[in-house]
């Protein structure tokens, strides 16, 4: 066996099996909507399994509402209820939410100080002052107007935005703006969680693999002149996926192979539908991958390889048959840095 394949079943035991050791931190050191990262196994060609787990507070309709959504490899995202309980479910959505940005051009300084006194002269030098009537919209919000409205004692006027050369806002000008953005959110509920009310809060967790984390080994030889030498190893750690702080790591030699490595699970929102289509045609050895089939443990499924990685590899007999395990612990790296440190 050339390749070690794994079905999302089989990867969530042998991944459990290398989490056993995660520890739980104190609810207090949580921030709410965020599952900070417990463990995470690391391997070679930029697949990290990572394992997330925290409290966090219900809302008022019982749910427990993520702000960030994972982009998990097709068949790998498998969510769960910690403490004995058990999840209902968990699904994801887009959702409005509003929040606060900087105003960063004229329109949006209008807009943040509707209703307050300002004179705004225009480019043939005339000033009107009056209360500003912010720039009008269209019917469903998404288009706004090329004028301001600024109302006097002698009416209300237009004023092409292009013309204004400057406006001055009596007193303190507000500088942020209230802007609806639609945002991908995760949402799991658990039996324990009250239907109504919030408040209440509950443990739960994420399992997934996800691309954007990677470890290089490197090797350094020493010879002695007596016929000895002397290996020593080091890895270099890559990590442009999400912030790391205090996890147990797992360094792993030999890479799994994922049938749809290139696809991206439901979960995450993205449109992999078709392509998924495309790979199960009924001539391929992987038809019918959704019957209870294990099709990956029939003989001769992995194709060709292909040609062999430049990564540095373990040389020996068993390099290509088995998963060699290096655990680190209290490893943090935030998305963004790189690491290199001796094994």
């Amino acid at each position: 066996m050339n390749a070690l394949i794994l079905p999302s079943l089989c990867l969530a035991l042998f991944s459990a099996c290398l989490c056993a050791t995660a520890q739980d931190k104190p609810a207090a050191t949580l921030r709410a909507q965020t599952l900070p990262v417990r463990e995470v196994t690391v391997f070679k060609d930029g697949h990290a399994y990572l394992l997330r787990e925290g409290r966090i507070p219900a809302n008022a309709a019982g749910e427990l509402v993520l702000d960030e959504l994972p982009i998990p490899v097709m068949g790998t995202f498998w969510p769960y209820a910690a403490d004995g309980a058990k999840l209902v479910y968990a699904k994801s959505g887009h959702e409005e939410s509003e929040n606060e940005v900087d105003a960063l051009d004229l329109r949006q300084l209008i807009e943040a100080n509707q209703g307050r006194k300002a004179s705004i002269k225009d480019a043939s030098n005339d000033m009107i002052t009056g209360t500003l009537r912010g720039v009008p919209k269209s019917a469903d919000g998404n288009a706004n107007a090329s004028f301001v409205l600024i109302e006097s004692t002698e009416g209300t006027r237009a004023i092409d935005l292009m013309q204004v050369r400057w406006i001055q806002i009596e007193g303190q000008a507000e500088r942020r703006i209230k802007r609806t953005i639609q945002q991908a959110r995760l949402r799991l509920r658990t039996e324990s969680t009250p239907i109504a009310g919030g408040g209440a809060e509950a443990k739960v967790g994420v399992a997934y693999v996800q691309r954007g984390l990677r470890w290089v080994p490197a090797y350094k030889l020493d010879i002695d002149g007596d016929g000895k030498a002397r290996v020593q190893m080091e890895a270099s750690l890559v990590n442009d996926l999400i912030d790391l702080e205090s996890v147990t790591m797992n360094l792993v030699i030999g890479v799994p192979s994922f049938e749809f490595s290139g696809l991206n699970d439901p979960i995450s929102m993205q449109q992999e539908l078709a392509a998924v289509s495309a790979r199960m045609d009924a001539q391929q050895a992987f038809y019918n991958v959704a019957s209870n089939a294990l099709r990956t443990q029939v003989a001769g499924f992995a194709g060709d390889a292909g040609p062999s990685s430049a990564t540095p590899e373990v040389a020996g007999g068993e390099a290509a048959e088995d998963l060699f395990v290096f655990t680190l612990r209290n490893i943090t790296l935030k998305k963004g840095e790189r690491m290199t440190l001796p094994l």
